[in-house]
């Protein structure tokens, strides 16, 4: 009913009918205000209802065992987690224990066992078996309740389904080893490396000075032998040659594979100019022209940056077209990865494009085109040993970018660097 300040009210009513032959005479009883007490059983209505909910949201439940009773309660969430309909039987303890996973029975036994002469309830994890056959692993907490004497009485605690999470923890352990396992490899490789740059350096090297050697003192003896001997020895000290720039490109690409990178943050325009510089002699000659657009501030390596300049610039003025010089343009953008094709780019990247007029090259090289020992061109047309390009691509690896090239024959290539930009 309403009152007379407008609230609404909650009452309970109680009487009783008097009657005089047969007729109702009048009623009298009793009317209780029970508004707060209705109030309290809906709060607490509606939080049992949220408590249910979070449980569900958290695979969470809660239980309780009435050690001399031996009485069981489970939450809904229990039930569902164990693949019972809520509240759908009565759980014992052997009905419970049944649903343990048998590698984890005996062992859960034995510490609801300790609980109870210690009065100390530890953390747990189980393996259970589902009603329908699911296997799931379990995490657990809970207290010990006692009677005056000390004498346990009740057992309370909460689980959680912890599946995923142990799945999850499980790959990542695995992927752990995995890399592990690769890390004792990478040393292994490394070490094997060095052995090669040790033998690349030194054992590969000597022989091929004493070839040199010998073919030099017998071409000073080249009035005296006859023409097809001299044409001989010159294919050997060319091919003399060609293994010796190998061996060095060779070393050259294990060193960046090994070495640890140093940035420094360097005015890029800087850089490129002294890259260009290294190729005044071609420009001087009338070789190459250099045209090089604003360039922002970039982290590089700078050796191995330099390398990277000095290998694409050299390429440029070696596959010039023979009638012009080589035109080589540098220009710098900033782009988005989601503007580039490469698997894994984040971020904004410094696209800095380095392009040349020279004989270019097939667009269905362009993937493998930075492959180790690739080449386009035969040794008679343009020397080389296959190595410079993927040694481009190693240095742009470690700077943490990409590389990657277009091209058209007879009208030129364009290299593109990708930097991290912030």
């Amino acid at each position: 009913r309403y009152t007379k300040d407008g609230l609404t009210k909650r009452v309970h009513s109680r009487g009783i009918v008097t009657r005089e032959n047969g007729e109702v005479r009048f009623v009298k009883g009793t009317l209780r205000d029970i508004t707060k007490s209705a109030e309290l059983i809906e709060r607490l209505t509606e939080s049992e209802q949220l408590n249910n909910e979070a449980q569900k949201l958290t695979h969470l439940g809660n239980w309780s065992w009435d050690i001399e009773t031996g009485s069981i309660q489970w939450s809904d969430e229990m039930y569902r987690i164990y693949g019972l309909e809520p509240q759908s039987e009565v759980i014992t303890f052997e009905r419970f224990i049944s649903l343990v996973h048998p590698d984890f029975r005996q062992t859960r036994i034995d510490e609801i066992n300790e609980s109870l002469k210690s009065g100390i309830v530890k953390d747990y994890t189980l393996k259970i078996v589902t009603a329908s056959g699911e296997v799931k692993v379990l995490r657990g907490l809970g207290s010990i309740a006692q009677d005056k004497q000390g004498k346990p009485i009740k057992l309370v605690g909460t689980c959680q389904d912890i599946t995923e999470e142990f799945r999850l923890k499980s790959e990542l352990l695995d992927l752990n080893k995995e890399l592990s396992e690769k890390n004792v490899e990478l040393t292994r490789t490394n070490k094997e490396l060095e052995s090669f740059n040790y033998i690349a350096s030194h054992d590969l090297q000597e022989p091929l000075r004493k070839i040199e050697l010998y073919s030099e003192k017998i071409i000073c003896q080249a009035e005296s032998l006859p023409a097809d001997v001299n044409i001989t020895l010159g294919k050997v000290t060319s091919a003399a040659a060609r293994m010796r720039n190998l061996i060095n490109d060779i070393m050259a690409f294990s060193q960046i594979s090994l070495s640890t990178p140093v940035f420094e943050t360097l005015p890029l325009n800087l850089v490129f100019d002294e890259g260009a510089e290294f190729f005044a002699e071609a420009v001087e000659q009338g070789q190459a022209i250099f045209n090089i657009g604003p360039l922002a501030d970039a982290a590089i390596i700078p050796s191995q940056f330099r390398q990277l300049l000095a290998n694409i610039f050299g390429n440029a003025i070696k596959y010039k077209n023979p009638s012009t010089a080589a035109v080589i343009n540098v220009t710098g953008s900033v782009v988005s990865a989601e503007a580039m094709s490469f698997p894994g780019a984040s971020g904004n990247y410094l696209r800095i494009a380095i392009s040349d007029n020279g004989i270019g090259f097939d667009p269905d090289q362009r993937d493998n085109i930075f492959d180790l020992f690739k080449r386009l061109h035969s040794n008679e047309d343009y020397s080389g040993t296959g190595i410079g390009l993927a040694i481009c691509k190693k240095i742009m690896q470690n700077h943490n970018g990409y590389i990657s090239a277009d091209g058209k024959p007879g009208e030129g290539s364009t290299f593109n660097l990708y930097l991290p930009y912030q």
